[in-house]
């Protein structure tokens, strides 16, 4: 070969080879690009990844805290009962600290039947793939609960449930308030007293809400009520009742049912129930049916009125025993009380007997009197005072250390009265008495 043609075939073998390295440094170029792009790439993948990893984190904190301190029991449950989260409520409830909840099951913390309640109703949420919630009544250290437990399934990416969630709240205030009610709406139901309750401020138009049995047997039916209240509680009741509400006080009134011909009688107390919130305050009423104990008691106070004025007859006719003793000496005991109409009684029993016996001394013995009041004080002097106006003395015996008292404190009224301790000396004196005065007048 000549050169000529060693010459031409190198220099094709060099423009090749040039050739050839460019398109190697253009495939290099390109291989570099590629792995800048997917080194940035990459490096996006990793920033997204850490923000990933901090959002789940910030996430779990967030579910953490809000499992923490919700104000209910929250847990989850692998499928064998077993608990895989618990929270504080949950855990305090249970006696112990979350970290010894996981891993047991309720039937290390609840009874046998307690247990097996909640089992069936998990075992049901399983098979059926929905959730369900039921009350449930737990005996736990601190006394006993009632819950209202929602129990739904967990389910993984190929729909296939993996565990078991619950979420319970504390109802046993509610239920105890409940059971309170039932108890006081049973005592409502059934006592004798008619309760009505409406609403506040006073409005008839608007129909009362609520009439018990007694109510409804006393006086009909809640317009027949509510038609009644109205006509009981017009001026002045309305507005000494609105009086008495404002202070927050009771208001209590008798109040009358005329119907056929009779008439009841109710005393009724009105007072106001306060409510929470936005709602309107209640009025209530409270009727009792007094109208037997009224006829009873105003035959009670006529037969004791009849009583009375059958023993004012009688004594009436034993207070003023008049006695003669003997020429001159007449007596009379004083036995009881002695109103306004006895003692004139025995002023006039005295002066008739005054003159009838021609007597110069009357003895008038209190042995038997109750008590000596200065009521009593005044009769005796005007008996004193109408027996002087008849020429004669009188005598006082039986007086005793309560009576002297009396007479001491009116001394000036008893200074010519004559007293003696007994009845026996009274009588000596009234004959020395009347003797003196026989031989004066001889």
């Amino acid at each position: 070969m000549s050169d000529a043609e060693n010459d031409a075939s190198s220099s094709a073998e060099i423009e090749r080879l040039r050739r050839a390295l460019a398109a190697a440094e253009a495939e290099r170029d390109a291989l570099r690009a590629e792995r800048d792009e997917l080194e940035g790439a990459c490096a996006g993948l990793r920033r997204q990844l850490v923000s990933s990893a901090d959002e789940l984190r910030q996430n779990q904190r967030l579910l953490h805290y809000i499992a923490e301190y919700a104000p209910a029991v929250i847990y989850v449950k692998n499928l064998e009962g077993r608990f895989l989260l618990s929270n504080r409520l949950h855990a305090e409830l249970l006696g112990c600290r979350p970290a010894d909840v996981v891993g047991r099951s309720e039937r290390d913390f609840l009874s046998q039947e307690e247990a097996d309640a909640v089992a069936e109703l998990t075992t049901t949420v399983l098979v059926s793939g929905e959730g369900a919630d039921q009350e449930f009544e737990f005996n736990l250290p601190d006394g006993t609960h009632w819950f209202l437990e929602q129990i739904f399934p967990l389910f993984s990416a190929d729909d296939e449930p993996f565990a078991i969630a619950g979420i319970s709240t504390d109802v046993t205030r509610r239920k105890r308030a409940e059971e309170q009610l039932a108890i006081f709406r049973a005592l409502v139901e059934h006592s004798p007293d008619a309760v009505i309750v409406g609403g506040y401020p006073i409005d008839w138009e608007r129909p009362l809400a609520y009439v018990n049995g007694a109510g409804v047997a006393a006086i009909g039916a809640e317009p027949e009520v509510r038609s009644w209240l109205e006509e009981q509680i017009r001026e002045p009741r309305r507005s000494m009742l609105l009086d008495a509400l404002e202070r927050a006080e009771q208001w209590r009134e008798t109040l009358t049912l005329r119907r056929g011909g009779e008439e009841r009688h109710f005393d009724a107390t009105a007072f106001l129930i306060s409510s929470r919130g936005d709602h309107k305050d209640s009025l209530a009423w409270i009727l009792r049916d007094v109208t037997v104990q009224r006829r009873l008691a105003a035959e009670q106070v006529e037969l004791q009125q009849r009583i009375i004025n059958a023993q004012d007859e009688t004594l009436l006719e034993l207070s003023a025993p008049l006695m003669p003793l003997t020429h001159g000496i007449i007596a009379m005991p004083m036995i009881g009380r002695y109103n306004q109409r006895r003692s004139d009684r025995l002023i006039n029993v005295l002066a008739e007997g005054l003159v009838k016996h021609q007597a110069k001394a009357v003895i008038l013995d209190i042995t038997g009197l109750r008590g000596v009041d200065s009521e009593l004080a005044v009769t005796l002097n005007r008996i004193t005072r109408a027996i002087g106006l008849l020429g004669a003395r009188l005598v006082l015996t039986g007086v005793t250390p309560a009576a002297a008292r009396v007479f001491v404190d009116i001394e000036h009224s008893f200074r010519k009265l004559v007293t003696r301790r007994t009845l026996g000396d009274g009588i000596a004196y009234a004959r020395t008495l009347t003797s003196l005065r026989g031989a004066r007048e001889r």
